[in-house]
């Protein structure tokens, strides 16, 4: 025996004519039969594994509802190798202008990050890794609040003993906090990411801050005295 199935033309096979969503939550998406377009094939940002190309690419204009940052992801979505890329404004990308490009994020699915501004919108290109088929899956888009206390300058104040929540989602790796000694874990000093509060103790006696088996995050911790 064998199988035959045809195929129909992708609607937003082309960055010209995308399709239009809007705000949080999951989108389907099918490039089983999308081509290759000239359009966002050659984005530094996306040179994963030696290649920058997005193949059989799909393209979405999305306006975010919110603003913050945001986070596209196939991640538990598709069983397609996927490759992602986001770009400011609507309409075909220029070359170079890639606000955010992800591969292999997840096994072999991607997840991407940009920053966003309520009701504007942006153009969003769903494809493969160079030489993987397409197929049919779901991404998820998610806004995230500004990091508030991404900067050792403006940490979130906290005081006492207890639970308390963080985010770095969307943090960058600040200068300080990156050379010291005491962080040399596996041959590095850095700690990526990084988000800062400040601590009043509610008692004398030995701190002890841990996020085991409170997170998932690959977390890395650093403590300095007042001053």
């Amino acid at each position: 025996t064998f199988s035959l199935n045809v195929f129909g033309p992708v609607s937003n096979d082309d960055c010209a004519s995308p399709d239009i969503i809007a705000g949080q939550g999951n989108f389907p998406f099918n490039n089983l039969s999308a081509t290759t377009g000239v359009e966002g094939q050659f984005e530094l940002s996306c040179d994963f594994f030696g290649s920058t190309t997005v193949d059989n690419d799909v393209w979405y204009e999305w306006t975010a509802d919110a603003t913050g940052l945001a986070v596209v992801s196939t991640c538990g979505l598709t069983s397609v190798d996927t490759k992602m890329a986001a770009y400011d404004g609507s309409g075909c990308p220029a070359d170079g202008s890639a606000i955010g490009c992800n591969d292999d994020a997840c096994g072999f699915q991607s997840t991407l990050t940009f920053p966003c501004v309520s009701g504007s919108a942006y153009t969003l290109q769903v494809g493969t890794f160079p030489g993987a088929p397409g197929g049919v899956g779901t991404f998820d888009i998610d806004i995230f609040p500004p990091v508030l206390n991404d900067d050792c300058s403006s940490p979130t104040m906290i005081a006492g003993q207890g639970v308390f929540p963080y985010s770095n989602i969307g943090a960058t790796t600040g200068l300080e906090g990156q050379i010291e000694p005491l962080c040399d874990a596996f041959g590095s000093t850095s700690v990526e990411n990084d988000v800062w509060f400040e601590w009043t103790a509610d008692a004398d006696g030995l701190a002890l801050i841990s996020t085991c088996f409170q997170t998932t995050t690959d977390s890395k911790l650093a403590a300095y005295p007042s001053g």
